[in-house]
């Protein structure tokens, strides 16, 4: 199988996938043989279904699936043993030109187990598993993915391709429902979590990458909670996030979930519209770069509108609101903040919405209440906006503020926020004179 190549042994691409699938096929002849054509288990699984425009009921269902893990002690059993199509792998695994891969053995077998038929060497998903393989192998390129479901939020058209081959939003599938409610694994992922709903959205990022040095995911969790961010600034709807868990496929076997899997971002009503989503497929490159980077001044306000809006206190959430509008209002400002805050807030709501005094008015009354809970005051003075009122102007004029920087074009790191601001003060300035 091996060729000589400069006098270093190799295997090609080619090579590679043809052995890995011998060796699967050898695992799956030992299988059959000993558990018969189809080794299942009874699979129980638990979901909620629409019962109504508003409500959900529970549904539990039943069926006859693979039972992987009879069909793991088998293959393992085989693995520890040997056996020739396991030799011919090891071989073409130890060849100076591919470094210490000592483990993708395992994770060849742990990936292919995770098929939903593995005995099915005809399906497009083997051949998939079998370049996954050898890109890791070859080209140490592995493949970091995370799936995150988003409840409660409605999209006007679904499947999403944001990103191609990297970030797409769908309408949860059969199979996803059956893996997620499945009542064996259900208390271990989520032992105080929703029950998985046939109106979930998945959110699914797959990063190909170079195996790191480091263990570690933030490459993808990055990714996905740039998604999530750009919904938030898109979408004024409640919505819940779940985190699935995100994983290497030939790097660890496991699944790494956060430590709060679940979280609820509270807000009014609707979802996305076409429009929304439109904006959304038009400016997900720029948005992408500004919600990774550790330093561009559009990324704080963004990310402070959505942990706004996951806050269970009102006085919490108006503290965030207030660190994103001033991260955007106040720039350059050394007196008079609440003055010019407000000011400067009402000039670019007006520009598109008109009815600048009621803006300033809010805006000010908003800076007062945030003032008042930064010094412990709140409850020894009469406000003209209650804590929730507030949290509702803060969350809104948030976004629009948000989007005005965006919009107009300050989306440079290093110069946008000065040239926004800039346009704001000569616009309050033009009106002054007139």
């Amino acid at each position: 199988m091996l060729n000589s190549i400069n006098g270093t042994d190799s295997v090609s691409r080619k090579e590679l996938s043809m052995l890995a699938m011998d060796f699967l096929k050898a695992i799956a002849r030992k299988i059959k043989s000993e558990l018969g054509p189809n080794p299942g288990r009874i699979q129980k699984s638990v979901w909620m279904v629409r019962d109504g425009p508003n409500c959900e009921r529970s549904h539990e269902c039943s069926r006859k699936i693979l039972d992987k893990d009879a069909i793991w002690k088998i293959a393992n059993e085989m693995l520890r043993k040997g056996f020739s199509e396991q030799q011919e792998m090891k071989i073409a695994l130890s060849t100076p030109s591919i470094k210490d891969n000592t483990n993708f053995i395992q994770y060849l077998l742990n990936n292919w187990l995770k098929l939903k038929d593995p005995f099915e060497f005809e399906d497009p998903y083997i051949l998939k598993l079998l370049d996954e393989f050898a890109d890791a192998v070859l080209h140490g390129k592995i493949v970091i993915r995370s799936r995150t479901a988003i409840g409660k939020i409605d999209m006007a058209s679904l499947p999403i391709s944001i990103e191609e081959n990297c970030v797409n939003i769908h309408q949860i599938s059969a199979e996803e429902l059956w893996e997620l409610g499945d009542l064996e694994q259900y208390n271990m992922f989520y032992p105080m979590g929703p029950t998985p709903s046939e109106t979930w959205k998945i959110l699914d990022v797959q990063l190909k990458c170079d195996i790191p040095k480091v263990f570690s995911i933030e490459k993808v969790v990055r990714v996905r909670d740039s998604v999530l961010i750009t919904l938030r600034l898109l979408s004024p709807a409640s919505f819940r996030i779940i985190d699935m868990g995100s994983s290497f496929n030939y790097l660890s076997p496991g699944t790494y979930r956060s430590i709060d899997a679940s979280r609820t971002s509270m807000g009014r009503g609707g979802g996305l519209n076409e429009e929304m989503i439109n904006l959304l497929l038009i400016s997900w490159p720029r948005m992408r770069e500004i919600m990774e980077s550790d330093s561009h001044y559009l990324r704080l306000p963004a990310q402070r509108l959505l942990e706004g809006t996951e806050r269970k206190k009102p006085e919490d959430a108006i503290l965030d609101y207030a660190i994103g509008l001033e991260r955007l209002l106040t720039a350059g400002i050394e007196n008079e903040l609440s003055y010019r805050f407000a000011l400067r807030g009402a000039t670019i709501l007006s520009m598109e919405y008109g009815n600048k005094d009621q803006y300033y008015e809010n805006l000010k009354n908003f800076y007062a209440l945030r003032s008042s809970i930064i010094h412990g005051s709140i409850r020894n003075k009469v406000h003209k906006l209650s804590p929730n009122d507030a949290c509702l102007v803060g969350e809104d004029y948030l976004r629009r503020v948000w989007w005005w920087f965006f919009s107009n074009g300050f989306t440079d790191a290093k110069e946008g926020l000065t040239k926004g601001t800039k346009k704001i003060d000569d616009r309050i300035l033009s009106n002054f004179i007139r």
